[in-house]
């Protein structure tokens, strides 16, 4: 009688098994667009985050464009379903993206009231991400590499963890010609208020540059910081930072900028 028994409970276990991987395969088989839609109806989809051009299905597809907070684009968007995250309870993809003129790849997980993105690597023309930080009409040169190991975000699109690095390798800003400042680092972190923090140091270019760069979907953006200029750096950038601001005894000019996408 025991036996039977288990006998029992072993073929149910393994009907719901069936059923729930037969369920699977039927919403991966679901058209991108749709789901897309959907997703976005329940509030699923973060704040700011726009995706154009959407085909294929949720196991395989791809987008023509994307636009995330700030406004920046990610052009040529490609997934593939992955099932790691499922232990987790939660839907996940591997992602690959060409944003003008770079390269982001990264895996991204759905699950409930989060969405997560983990092991993001990326290189990208360093202008159409700073651009839109700056208060004149400044020319950006260099690159920008991030290796963001975590992010998780809200679907309201509050930032809940954070943990990474930003670079931003032979950095150049300035009018009419962008003068070079050097390499310049940031550590990534969340605010613990539903932002992200970028905690920025320079590498010993010709920049100084220590400061916080506060970003969040509620309350725009802020920087805070110093920066000054080493022996060597074109004359124009001590120049340029003398119209931010008053130098103190150390020389260097207090830095604040904040504003709204």
């Amino acid at each position: 009688m025991k036996t039977e028994h288990t006998h029992k409970r072993r073929w149910l276990l393994w009907l719901i098994i069936g059923l729930l991987a037969y369920g699977l395969f039927l919403l991966t088989l679901l058209p991108a667009g749709l789901a897309w839609d959907q997703a976005r109806a329940r509030g699923m989809v973060p704040a700011g985050v726009e995706v154009q051009g959407i085909t294929g299905t949720l196991w395989n597809g791809a987008a023509v464009r994307a636009v995330l907070p700030g406004g920046l684009q990610v052009n040529d968007l490609q997934w593939r379903a992955t099932f790691t995250s499922l232990l987790a309870m939660r839907l996940g993809w591997d992602l690959e993206a060409r944003p003008q003129g770079g390269r982001v790849a990264a895996h991204v997980a759905v699950g409930p009231g989060t969405v997560v993105l983990a092991g993001v690597r990326g290189d990208m023309p360093a202008a159409p991400v700073v651009a839109p930080f700056m208060t004149w009409p400044v020319r950006v040169n260099g690159r920008l590499v991030l290796d963001l190991e975590r992010l998780q975000l809200a679907y309201s699109g509050q930032v809940r963890e954070a943990r990474g690095v930003l670079g931003w390798i032979d950095a150049a800003a300035g009018i009419p010609e962008p003068l070079p400042l050097g390499d310049l680092r940031a550590e990534i972190s969340d605010t613990g208020e539903g932002g992200l923090r970028l905690s920025i140091q320079d590498q010993g270019g010709p920049l100084i540059a220590e400061g916080v760069a506060e970003i969040s979907t509620a309350s725009g953006y802020r920087v805070e910081g110093v920066a000054g200029t080493r022996e060597g750096a074109h004359p124009n950038i001590g120049q340029a930072l003398r119209m931010i601001g008053n130098p103190g005894r150390d020389g260097r000019v207090p830095v604040r900028i904040n504003g709204r996408f």
